[in-house]
């Protein structure tokens, strides 16, 4: 018997005891960690699937009636293809082996076919399968022959990809348990499908390898990487598998700022003109989250119960998407402890001080200037966003701990501005001061949460109404 299928043996177990414990507290998960979540709810890193269930309750509760009462209309109805992005973590993500040099024997060094590493129950169980994980899906920065860096896989046997390129199901749901209590643009597809869009050909998806940065995405001769690339074929196949209409692309959270840098930096105007309609960047963090550098510190688990944040820390310390997330365009210092503030200013005093200076390389190596970073896509842009909810930007920590030992219990959220309770409109508002020759529309929607936008029936019929145009 293979890990695969004693992990797979294991997960029946762990989702009869999450059954048991869901039947008894109304929760998917433990129950002291989803009373953690509530208290610390904003402060996350990337996609966290405490908060998709908590969304998808509501839409499932209020708003899915309501949806299943419309009428479905035929695919000739379609006028502009579209193209769904997910944030960070909001990629379902495959994973293959070919002579790897795995931490245990049971890790099998070499697959017989890809499997789901993102987001995984099954590669997560502690003790057994959770080490490979952490293995699989570190990077390390090298250096080539000129001294020029660049991220890779830690394990050159290793390959990382998009689950179902072009199709739905790397976008739509993000595990490979629990689909339907986490699902993440499935509520929106099933939407648009109900108003003529046919998965897979008027409506796909582009799942994207989140852990890396710009300079990763737009190389091709990596081990990682090279998802521009990808992107800019898949824009042009749905192109003309739709009689030449040009394609409309939504980027939620981080897959805002992914497209924009596409967009701006990628591809040539004359590409955009005849390929792109336009660009819907959804509670985009163009100038990132202030929780990514705590992140650093404390880790994340994402919502997910086995997994150890502490130990993804150090995985998250290597992802070229941590600077990419990490604001520039603000002076408040994102962190304090014990009286100590860190912010953009001293970034590298902070990271030497938490022990993360393999980190600061990833800084070095991913750091563009402002005028590239934030560049205009200059194609129409629909640009929407929440506001209205209390928005964290400082975290702090006073007491006898020592660094290395602080977990996200310890902090306590001190500093607040207005956003989507995730990210800051300092971040979100970057999209009105593009600078282009086509039109930018701001769409504000009070008290729409980071994360709630994506299930939201305001949202769904103002999107609609931008893609019938």
């Amino acid at each position: 018997m293979n890990h695969r299928e004693i992990s797979y043996s294991f997960s029946l177990l762990l989702v009869f005891i999450l059954a048991v414990i869901s039947a008894t507290t109304n929760s998917s998960f433990p129950n002291e960690r989803r009373r953690t979540y509530n208290n610390n709810a904003k402060m996350m890193f990337g996609l966290d699937m405490n908060e998709l269930q908590e969304e998808a309750k509501r839409f499932q509760s209020k708003t899915l009636p309501l949806l299943n009462k419309l009428k479905v209309k035929q695919p000739k109805d379609v006028t502009t293809p579209l193209i769904l992005v997910g944030g960070l973590g909001g990629s379902a993500l495959m994973a293959s082996r070919k002579n790897a040099k795995e931490p245990h024997w049971w890790c099998e060094s070499t697959t017989s076919e890809p499997f789901q590493i993102w987001l995984s129950f099954k590669e997560a169980i502690p003790y057994l399968t959770e080490d490979c994980f952490m293995h699989d899906f570190t990077l390390n920065l090298l250096t080539d022959t000129n001294n020029k860096p660049f991220l890779q896989q830690k394990d050159n046997g290793v390959r990382i990809f998009g689950k179902d390129m072009g199709g739905l199901d790397g976008v739509n749901y993000i595990t490979d348990l629990f689909k339907e209590k986490t699902p993440y643009f499935a509520p929106l597809s099933g939407f648009l499908e109900k108003n003529g869009y046919v998965a897979g050909k008027s409506l796909r998806g582009f799942p994207y390898d989140f852990r890396l940065g710009p300079k990763e995405w737009s190389t091709q001769n990596l081990t990682v990487g090279g998802d521009y690339f990808k992107l800019k074929q898949l824009i042009e196949d749905t192109f003309y598998l739709n009689n030449g209409k040009k394609v409309a692309l939504l980027g939620h959270s981080m897959g805002g700022p992914f497209l924009q840098y596409f967009l701006a930096n990628f591809v040539s105007q004359p590409w955009k003109d005849k390929f792109v309609k336009s660009f819907i960047p959804v509670a985009a963090a163009f100038d990132g989250n202030f929780y990514s550098m705590v992140s650093l510190l404390i880790g994340t688990n994402y919502g997910i119960p086995t997994i150890n944040a502490k130990s993804m820390a150090k995985v998250v310390g290597l992802f070229g998407s941590v600077p990419y997330m990490s604001p520039r365009l603000t002076d408040i210092p994102f962190v304090e402890l014990n009286g100590k503030y860190y912010g953009r200013d001293n970034q590298y005093q902070y990271m030497k001080d938490i022990d993360m200076l393999d980190t600061w390389k990833v800084f070095q190596h991913e750091d563009v200037p402002n005028d590239i970073k934030f560049a205009a896509p200059n194609v129409t842009t629909y640009c929407v966003f929440g506001y209205g909810v209390n928005t964290t930007v400082q975290f702090s920590y006073n007491g006898p701990k020592k660094i290395k030992d602080l977990e996200l219990s310890d902090f306590t959220p001190s500093k607040f501005r207005d956003g989507d309770g995730s990210v800051a409109d300092t971040s979100l508002k970057v999209c009105e001061g593009f600078e282009q020759s086509y039109p930018v529309i701001v769409e504000r929607m009070f008290n729409v949460t980071h994360v709630g936008v994506v299930y939201d029936v305001n949202f769904f019929n103002y999107l609609l109404g931008i893609l019938q145009k």
